[in-house]
């Protein structure tokens, strides 16, 4: 029977996610990729501090994995910062993974170019009006079912998990991913939705009695978040497979096997490869209004590093052929059920397609290959 906590929902703070919120935020060096398991289920008695604590106070008691940060884990010396401004929403709330909104990059001051290579050319008067996707991973707003799960390991998973893909994938961004301007942590006021500085008024303004004056030295929580560059365009899931050709169609295919093949060669799987995770980009530049369209891949908080969910691959590397090309004759095969979420989109004989696509890789296909992945 699934657990339920129904009707032990607290009242949370308002959505800081909003249209005007300017603020600044440091740089922030994520720890490594948090463990990957098959769910992030709650224990016992973090449901039951949860059914007893404020929403606000139980984010106090649980920070974000540290990492390398100015403003909430001690001056590492790296001074790199950016005053942001949300200009619009892509998707906010509560009960969402993460949180979603465009952002105007107001300043940005570099110190860092190794981790932040792309947000060195925003820096100054060049970045000033430079639009950009700001993703926020905000325990306080996920959607734990009722306390079934650890919002607090979601979002730390999600954060470290995406954060070292754009790092593993960066000769991909600006073509097949987005590109990657760093990764960074901002103080949120726990009284106030749009300041980023608080007074001990602020504090003593939380909807929480938890939140009392021995509190008033703990005034903001930091979150993560990353910066990301925008891309209009539309989703597979939202598009209308009907309005193209089976011609594009199989373009567009080809270029999702192509990407998880092509990442899973550097052993990273990923998890949550779905049509809602996949932009047809706008604005071709062939002026050809057949020309398929350009594919890129976002939303990396499910990806695993190896070839296995527990990670016995790096234990036994022969066993997945770690490091080793697998082609898509395998990996994409019928059996393998890999394109169960785009179904909506093949219309012809897959196993047929597929053969004469990648007939060419047929020759990298070992005995123990096949009896591994068509097992």
């Amino acid at each position: 029977m699934p657990f339920s906590l129904k009707g032990t929902e607290k009242p949370k703070p308002p959505i800081p996610y909003v249209i005007g919120w300017k603020f600044t935020a440091y740089s922030h060096i994520p720890p490594p990729p948090t463990p990957m398991t098959y769910d992030c289920s709650s224990h016992a008695s973090f449901r039951h501090e949860r059914e007893q604590t404020d929403p606000v106070e139980l984010c106090l008691r649980h920070p974000p994995l540290p990492g390398g940060c100015r403003s909430d884990e001690g001056d590492t010396g790296n001074t790199t910062s950016v005053e942001l401004q949300i200009r619009g929403i892509l998707r906010a709330g509560n009960k969402h993974s993460a949180q979603l909104v465009f952002v105007d990059v107001l300043r940005a001051a570099v110190d860092d170019d190794q981790h932040y290579p792309g947000l060195g050319g925003l820096a100054g008067t060049k970045g000033q009006g430079q639009r950009l996707v700001a993703k926020f991973y905000d325990p306080l707003y996920v959607d734990d079912e009722g306390g079934f799960l650890d919002a607090f390991s979601i979002a730390d998973r999600h954060y470290t998990h995406e954060t070292r893909t754009y790092i593993e994938l960066a000769d991909l961004q600006g073509k097949s991913i987005p590109r990657y301007y760093g990764s960074f942590s901002v103080d949120i006021c726990v009284g106030s939705s749009l300041s980023s500085s608080c007074s001990v008024a602020a504090v003593a303004s939380s909807s929480s009695s938890s939140l009392s004056s021995r509190r008033t030295t703990k005034m903001t929580r930091p979150v993560r978040f990353i910066l990301i560059e925008y891309l209009p365009g539309t989703t597979m899931m939202n598009a209308d497979p009907a309005a193209y050709s089976q011609q594009t169609r199989q373009h567009i295919m080809k270029a999702v096997v192509d990407f998880d093949t092509a990442i899973y060669a550097r052993n990273i799987m990923n998890a949550d490869l779905h049509p809602r995770n996949i932009i047809l980009v706008d604005g071709q530049e062939s002026q050809d209004s057949n020309a398929p369209p350009h594919l890129v891949f976002i939303d990396f908080g499910f990806a695993i590093f190896g070839r296995t969910w527990d990670g016995s691959d790096e234990r036994r590397p022969h066993k997945m052929f770690s490091g080793i090309y697998i082609s898509p004759l395998l990996l994409w095969h019928e059996s393998r059920r890999s394109r169960f979420d785009f179904e909506e989109w093949v219309d012809w004989n897959w196993q047929r397609w597929l053969n004469a696509e990648y007939k060419h890789t047929a020759s990298s296909i070992t005995k123990e290959m096949r009896k591994t992945y068509l097992h």
